[in-house]
């Protein structure tokens, strides 16, 4: 802001008011530039308490400003306020960050007996005791809470402090939001700002809220990766790895079968590439790697699990028969169709069976279960169409799915299992650990 004049300086009362919007400021400059100042600035005992951006348009228009001399017991606040209230166009915080700037509590020493407060006299409220926070919030028409909230933002220390009361006075968050979070630790309020800033989240509580549950979810899943690095129960064996890892703990042509369903989309080729890059790596000699693919991007699957040392075998044809029961007879059924797709090391030889693998539908002799339960019973005879008993299976994108542990067990074959997630692993352990698994 250009400086004005030396024998009139700006005084506090001038400067209780936020500066003007830029749009505003320009409409002004444009009307003095073009007509000349028609409201002249007011001065009193010797400093400017009300014109200041009159003053500055002025200057930078080249337009001589006029003043006004008002008498020396005018109440200079009373006369501030009456002006500026009028015409500005302010809203419930702006109000509130002047009421508390005239309160008594936000100079040195808020209490008024104490030498820190008698010796702040410039304070703009000439009043003997100074205002309390009640009387700036009446004087300036708005609630005394959202006075006190302004003042626990505005007296917080330390840079993210800081950045909360510059948003607060530039209207991109409310006082009462920042003042829910501005006891937070420094690192969260900026995460929170910023989280404000970006359209992330509505409100500074809510982007603390989101932050908490990530930083709880980070804890938890922190403390379950070291827990489950390596999980042993028997013949079963959990890793906490992606597939990229696992070559470092699973020896080389140690496992007899993989058997997986990964995720599907194009977000998962990458992860389709290092699956056949561990297949070629664990598999030993007649080893076999069966991928439960969906039909989307099927070639998009094909390329990205091609491998030199892999070749392709068969596809199979698995149905997913998902039923859902009341009393009687099922009332819906839901048959989808997967292809298998089945890749072998030299010497592999497709056991002999039928190209389809389905559970018989309901009616047909079928047990009555429920759809989780007939999905597993199909992975079941998935396993027993494809691997023997004693042979090492593997899984090594469970995905928290246990389906294929299960069904290795009952067959009496080890289990090399991996999950990316240490929760995923969790809730693999919790599903094996059930008696009728």
């Amino acid at each position: 802001m250009v400086a004005p004049p030396a024998e009139y300086p700006l005084s506090e009362y001038a400067m209780l008011f936020p500066e003007m919007e830029p749009e505003d400021y320009r409409q002004l400059a444009a009307s003095i530039s073009a007509q000349g100042l028609l409201e002249p600035i007011a001065v009193w005992r010797g400093a400017i308490i009300d014109g200041r951006h009159r003053l500055r348009a002025c200057q930078e228009a080249g337009v001589a400003p006029g003043y006004v001399h008002l008498a020396p017991n005018v109440d200079p606040l009373e006369f501030t306020l009456g002006k500026n209230l009028a015409r500005r166009h302010l809203d419930a915080t702006q109000r509130a960050l002047i009421a508390y700037n005239l309160s008594r509590e936000s100079r040195p020493g808020g209490d008024r007996r104490s030498a820190d407060y008698r010796n702040s006299s410039e304070h703009p409220a000439k009043m003997p005791n100074g205002l309390t926070q009640q009387q700036a919030a009446e004087m300036l028409a708005v609630s005394p809470r959202l006075v006190r909230d302004v003042g626990r933002v505005m007296s917080a220390a330390g840079p993210a402090a800081a950045a909360l009361q510059q948003a607060v006075r530039e209207r991109r968050v409310k006082a009462s939001d920042a003042a829910r979070v501005v006891n937070q630790p420094a690192e969260v309020q900026e995460q929170a700002l910023k989280r404000v800033t970006d359209g992330m989240a509505r409100s500074l509580a809510v982007a603390v809220r989101h932050l908490s549950r990530e930083r709880d979810k980070a804890a938890e899943a922190a403390a379950l990766a070291a827990s489950y690095e390596k999980y042993q129960d028997g013949t079963v064996t959990l890793h906490h790895a992606a597939p990229s890892d696992l070559h470092q703990l699973v020896d080389a042509a140690s496992v007899d079968v993989i058997i997986t369903h990964p995720p599907h989309g194009p977000e998962s080729l990458p992860l389709l590439s290092e699956l056949a890059a561990f297949a070629a790596h664990a598999l030993g000699p007649g080893g076999v790697l069966v991928v439960i693919s969906g039909v989307e991007r099927l070639p998009d699957t094909l390329e990205a699990l091609r491998h030199p040392e892999l070749r392709w075998v068969a596809e199979l044809d698995y149905r997913d028969n998902a039923s859902s029961y009341r009393s009687g007879p099922p009332h819906r059924i839901q048959l989808r169709r997967k292809p298998l797709l089945v890749y072998g090391k030299p010497r592999f030889r497709m056991p002999p069976g039928d190209d389809v693998i389905e559970l018989p539908l309901p009616g047909d002799g079928a047990p009555e279960l429920r759809a989780w339960q007939r999905s597993n019973a199909g992975l079941e005879l998935l396993v027993r169409r494809i691997a023997q008993p004693g042979q090492v299976l593997c899984n090594p994108l469970m995905l928290g799915h246990a389906s294929i542990a299960p069904a290795a067990r009952k067959l009496g074959c080890p289990f090399i299992g991996a999950d990316r997630e240490a929760t995923s692993i969790a809730r693999v352990r919790r599903y094996l650990a059930q008696d009728d698994c």
